[in-house]
Protein backbone atom coordinates (compact mmCIF):
# COMPACT_ATOMS: atom_id res chain seq x y z
CA UNK A 1 0.00 0.00 0.00
CA UNK A 2 2.78 2.03 0.82
CA UNK A 3 4.84 1.36 -2.35
CA UNK A 4 1.58 2.62 -4.49
CA UNK A 5 0.97 5.86 -2.38
CA UNK A 6 4.72 6.72 -3.02
CA UNK A 7 4.17 5.70 -7.19
CA UNK A 8 1.10 8.22 -7.30
CA UNK A 9 2.67 10.61 -5.46
CA UNK A 10 6.35 11.06 -7.69
CA UNK A 11 3.40 10.54 -10.54
CA UNK A 12 2.07 13.80 -9.98
CA UNK A 13 5.09 15.22 -9.08
CA UNK A 14 6.20 14.34 -12.63
CA UNK A 15 3.21 15.66 -14.25
CA UNK A 16 3.94 18.95 -11.95
CA UNK A 17 6.89 19.53 -13.28
CA UNK A 18 6.29 18.43 -16.63
CA UNK A 19 3.81 21.22 -16.94
CA UNK A 20 5.77 24.01 -14.94
CA UNK A 21 8.73 23.48 -17.11
CA UNK A 22 6.83 24.01 -20.46
CA UNK A 23 4.66 26.84 -19.06
CA UNK A 24 8.10 28.22 -18.02
CA UNK A 25 9.75 27.54 -21.21
CA UNK A 26 7.01 29.18 -23.32
CA UNK A 27 7.45 32.50 -25.22
CA UNK A 28 5.16 35.01 -25.50
CA UNK A 29 5.16 35.59 -29.42
CA UNK A 30 5.41 39.26 -30.62
CA UNK A 31 5.70 40.71 -33.93
CA UNK A 32 8.59 42.12 -34.84
CA UNK A 33 8.50 44.20 -38.06
CA UNK A 34 12.16 44.02 -38.10
CA UNK A 35 12.90 40.82 -38.94
CA UNK A 36 9.39 40.40 -41.20
CA UNK A 37 11.26 40.02 -44.98
CA UNK A 38 7.81 41.88 -46.20
CA UNK A 39 8.28 44.78 -44.32
CA UNK A 40 10.30 47.69 -45.79
CA UNK A 41 9.42 50.59 -43.27
CA UNK A 42 7.81 51.45 -40.09
CA UNK A 43 7.36 53.64 -37.48
CA UNK A 44 4.84 54.39 -34.57
CA UNK A 45 2.80 57.70 -35.07
CA UNK A 46 0.64 59.00 -32.00
CA UNK A 47 0.34 55.05 -30.69
CA UNK A 48 -0.49 53.61 -33.97
CA UNK A 49 1.95 51.63 -35.97
CA UNK A 50 2.65 52.50 -39.26
CA UNK A 51 3.60 49.43 -41.48
CA UNK A 52 5.07 50.11 -45.42
CA UNK A 53 5.11 47.01 -47.17
CA UNK A 54 6.49 45.70 -50.09
CA UNK A 55 3.07 45.06 -51.66
CA UNK A 56 2.57 49.18 -50.19
CA UNK A 57 5.87 49.67 -52.45
CA UNK A 58 4.34 48.19 -55.77
CA UNK A 59 1.04 50.13 -55.49
CA UNK A 60 2.78 53.36 -54.90
CA UNK A 61 4.90 52.39 -58.09
CA UNK A 62 2.04 52.38 -60.30
CA UNK A 63 0.20 55.07 -58.81
CA UNK A 64 3.79 57.59 -59.30
CA UNK A 65 3.20 56.16 -63.02
CA UNK A 66 0.04 56.87 -63.93
CA UNK A 67 0.64 60.00 -62.46
CA UNK A 68 3.46 60.93 -64.84
CA UNK A 69 1.63 59.04 -67.18
CA UNK A 70 -1.59 61.66 -66.80
CA UNK A 71 1.02 64.62 -66.81
CA UNK A 72 2.49 63.74 -70.49
CA UNK A 73 -1.23 63.20 -71.44
CA UNK A 74 -2.48 66.43 -70.28
CA UNK A 75 0.63 67.97 -72.15
CA UNK A 76 -0.05 66.52 -75.46
CA UNK A 77 -3.05 66.89 -75.72
CA UNK A 78 -2.36 71.04 -74.50
CA UNK A 79 0.07 70.91 -77.64
CA UNK A 80 -2.30 69.20 -79.69
CA UNK A 81 -4.82 71.63 -79.62
CA UNK A 82 -2.46 74.58 -79.88
CA UNK A 83 -1.24 72.97 -82.86
CA UNK A 84 -5.06 72.88 -84.09
CA UNK A 85 -5.05 76.77 -83.31
CA UNK A 86 -2.15 77.49 -85.26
Amino acid sequence: MKNKSIIQWCIYVGVYLMILFHLLSCKPTVYNPDTDPEVLDWYIDNNDTIIYTKQDSIRDERERYRYIDSLYRADENAYDQWMENQ
